[in-house]
C-alpha cells in the first residue's frame, strides 16, 4: 500500500486530469501535506486509523493557529481547508481506505458524533 504522501499525490494527479488549475493543486497539496504531518505527529501512519477524532484534532489546531499576517484564520480558509481534507477523505473513501462517513460530513465538516 502507497503511504498518505502517495496517495495524496494520486489524488492530486487525479484531480490534475481534471482540470483543476496549477494554484488549486498547490493549495490542496499544501494543506493535504499539514494534515498529514498532524496525522504523523499522533502517530496514524496509514489511512484506515484515521478517526474523526483525528480530524477534529487538526480543525481546532488550525483553528489556533495564526495567519501569515499574525491574526486568526478567517472563516473562508477555514472553511477551504476543511474542504480540501474532506475531498482527499473523499478519494481515499471511494478506494475503501477510510471510513466513508470521514468523507460524508455534512456543512462545516464538523464531525461530531463520528468516531
Amino acid at each position: 500500500m502507497k503511504d498518505m504522501r502517495g496517495l495524496l499525490n494520486e489524488h492530486t494527479e487525479e484531480l490534475r486530469s481534471l482540470n483543476y488549475s496549477p494554484v488549486t493543486l498547490r493549495q490542496i497539496r499544501d494543506v493535504g501535506l499539514s494534515f498529514i504531518r498532524e496525522l504523523e505527529e499522533h502517530g496514524v501512519a496509514e489511512p484506515g486509523a484515521i478517526r474523526a477524532g483525528h480530524v477534529r484534532q487538526w480543525q481546532r489546531g488550525l483553528a489556533s493557529r495564526p495567519s501569515n499576517r499574525g491574526k486568526p484564520l478567517s472563516p473562508r480558509t477555514l472553511a477551504k481547508h476543511a474542504e480540501v481534507v474532506r475531498g482527499f477523505m473523499a478519494f481515499l473513501a471511494a478506494r475503501g481506505l477510510v471510513q466513508p462517513a470521514l468523507a460524508a460530513a455534512g456543512p462545516g465538516y464538523t464531525l461530531a458524533g463520528l468516531n
